[in-house]
């Protein structure tokens, strides 16, 4: 590792509408574009995924997750007496209930109940059992990959894992490019003029700057990352070398085999991204020296039990690194959270995965930026665990499809609707392309394993880095894009972030040299205000959007001791006549720093009670302790009281009887003592 440091120091410097590609099954060879292609290829694939959901095990049996506590204590006599409930006897429980015992599933002390689906109506004695505290009925559920295909261009023809003598590695490492003959046309990742026999032309594209990384013998060595998606075809030829089988299963069809149907290219193409292997054919993934597992649970539509297990599989024993494509529907309408199961699975996971340091969740932001998505508005990508990652073209721009929000964290180069993404695709006729590698992924979809190979680089050089580490480093070396366009906005504590771009593309070798002597942030702290009941009515539009703002002043006594912010997190109920759809949402911090957290779109609900996250306040401050911060306040023309934060309402609905009201609100910080 000595010679990587010295190395390494010398070098400074669609929205989504279908569920998995099956162009090549309904228009080979036509222009990508084509409207009723891509009508076909809609109907095709979905109705592809409701037959294999019909023909999944899961769908063909009445299926409960129970939770029966294995540590539970009995007051006898002042003695706190263990009674934790064996095996065993949740198997009686099982049968005692009426069911079959399925085994443990997601989350401790959760287990899987199944019988017959023609007894699903029949009378159980689930709620009688005194050692169940809760139990669900499982049901599939419609959740959409990320990639992202109209480009319009006509369709394009077509290494070193040492984990043994690593000392002896190192100290005869000599690096020499890739023979990949795809890595030219890999804009992602490193500019193509640089590539032997690559194309000569004018203009840098926008790439995450891994060569340096890749000189110094840095490539993701030792790191386990697994792809969350409908599987892949882990014996492509350029994905064999580095498949982790003993950490891969397929959870829609019960088997250790996680191959995917024909007409699902999806994981494969975002498995190449991540960790395809060196000098063989279809270019190389940023952590060409990692290992991947392969999770598959988009084969069918998967149940909260089936996400729960995939979110969760060898987090404690194997994975570093989960990097997940795919989310609710990227409608606009669609708000939907994480179920109970895969909410409690990822808690546990970066609460003790990697020897308690946490696994670290990768996440596609989504592809609704065109039907007026947001971020926050789905339950996956927002949650203060993962990475939200969005997507910019090949010069930096925001991707027509990239949704734009406050939880953004950090966005990657993919494609745009004239260049894809070149990777690994299905071999022969199964995939996207005729050949058995692909031009045109893309979408956010793509952006996500590019990210996740960043943090394996990160990770190879400091295993130590926390869960929480990683997103610090990631904020700290992130290169803002689109300067002039991008909106971004100075912060507090003088960080730039961009609501289209989170604090922008991440430069990997600029993460990697901050990892390897990075010092742990310490343990997160978690802090709230308390409830704002103010029942505030929202005046209507006219001319104008209707506007109200409700504050609230942190007590100084409560919060006297500095905080460095991370996430803040808003919770707020309303009623909402006309549709949430019209409402605009905006926090605003001592500082002056206000983050959007939903804007106007096609939502209809009458009610909101939801959770928005932002960090866009990262490394402020819960007080604003400076002395002037008139800098700082470059969105509110009304100076900010040093304790106040303030939820901006913006009302664009004219015609309703009955009143917008924000019935309550509550701030949670999460953050640390620095």
């Amino acid at each position: 590792m000595n010679t990587f440091v010295s190395t390494l120091a010398k070098k400074k410097e669609m929205s989504v509408r279908v569920f998995s590609f099956v162009i090549a099954l309904v228009c080979v060879s036509v222009v990508f574009g084509c409207e009723k292609c891509t009508e076909e290829a809609v109907r095709q694939s979905t109705q592809h995924l409701r037959d294999a959901t019909e023909n999944s095990h899961y769908a063909n049996r009445h299926e409960v997750v129970v939770y029966i506590p294995q540590d539970q204590t009995n007051q006898e006599g002042g003695t706190n007496v263990h009674s934790g409930v064996s095996m065993s006897r949740v198997e009686e429980i099982a049968r005692e209930s009426g069911f079959f015992f399925g085994g443990p599933t997601g989350p401790k002390d959760h287990y899987l109940f199944y019988r017959d689906m023609n007894d699903r109506d029949e009378s159980h004695n689930l709620n009688d059992m005194h050692e169940i505290t809760w139990w669900q009925e499982q049901m599939p559920k419609y959740r959409f990959k990320r990639d992202e295909w109209t480009i319009q261009e006509q369709e394009q023809q077509g290494g070193d894992n040492t984990e043994e003598g690593e000392e002896e590695d190192e100290r005869d490492f000599i690096w020499t490019w890739p023979s990949d003959s795809l890595l030219k046309d890999q804009f992602h990742l490193v500019n193509p003029t640089s590539v032997p026999n690559g194309p000569q032309f004018s203009g840098d594209p926008i790439n995450l700057n891994v060569l340096d990384c890749w000189m110094a013998g840095v490539n993701g060595s030792g790191v386990i990352g697994a792809i969350v998606d409908d599987g892949g075809q882990w014996d492509h030829p350029d994905l064999i070398e580095n498949y982790a089988e003993e950490h891969s299963f397929d959870w829609n069809y019960n088997d250790h085999d996680p191959r995917p149907h024909t007409y699902d290219s999806h994981g494969t193409s975002a498995t190449g991204l991540f960790g395809a292997s060196r000098d063989t054919d279809c270019g190389v993934g940023v952590a060409f020296g990692a290992k991947f597992a392969l999770q598959r649970m988009l084969g069918a539509f998967p149940t909260d039990s089936i996400e729960a297990s995939a979110l969760s599989y060898h987090c404690r024993d194997g994975i570093d690194i989960y990097s997940c494509s795919w989310g609710p529907s990227d409608d606009g309408k669609t708000r939907e959270n994480p179920g109970r199961l895969a909410r409690l699975a990822m808690e546990e996971c970066v609460s003790e995965g990697r020897g308690g340091k946490g696994v670290v969740y990768v996440w596609a932001a989504g592809n609704g930026r065109e039907n007026g998505d947001n971020i926050n508005r789905d339950g996956y990508a927002s949650s203060r665990l993962v990475i939200p990652v969005g997507a910019t073209d090949s010069h930096g721009v925001a991707a027509y499809y990239s949704e734009p929000g406050s939880p953004l964290l950090v966005s990657a180069p993919s494609s745009s609707r004239y260049v894809g993404i070149t990777t690994t695709d299905l071999t022969g006729y199964s995939g996207d392309s005729v050949a058995d590698c692909t031009h045109r992924f893309g979408g956010t979809s793509a952006a996500a394993p590019m990210i996740a190979g960043v943090v394996s680089l990160m990770l190879q050089v400091n295993p130590e880095l926390t869960w929480r580490d990683v997103k610090h480093i990631l904020v700290h070396s992130s290169r803002p894009t689109d300067i002039q366009n991008g909106q971004w906005n100075i912060n507090g504590a003088r960080l730039v972030h961009s609501h289209n771009y989170g604090f922008g593309i991440p430069d990997a070798t600029d993460a990697v040299q901050k990892a390897l002597n990075w010092k742990n942030v310490p343990p997160e702290i978690i802090l709230q205000s308390d409830t704002i009941r103010p029942n505030l009515e929202i005046p209507k539009a006219g001319k104008n959007p209707g506007t109200a703002r409700s504050t609230w002043f942190a007590p100084e006594s409560e919060f006297e001791i500095p905080i460095y912010l991370e996430h803040v997190s808003v919770n707020i109920r309303m009623d909402t006549p006309l549709g949430y759809g019209k409402l605009a949402l905006q926090l605003c911090s001592p500082y002056g720093t206000c983050s959007i957290l939903d804007t106007p779109g096609p939502g209809n609900g009458k009610t909101i009670s939801w959770d928005y996250l932002s960090v866009r306040h990262w490394g402020e401050d819960v007080i604003d302790r400076t002395a002037q911060n008139e800098d700082n306040r470059q969105q509110n023309t009304n100076t900010h009281a040093p304790n106040e934060w303030r939820l901006n309402v913006m009302n664009v609905g004219k015609h309703s009887s009955d009143p917008v009201v924000l019935k309550e609100w509550k701030i949670t910080f999460y953050g640390c003592r620095l």
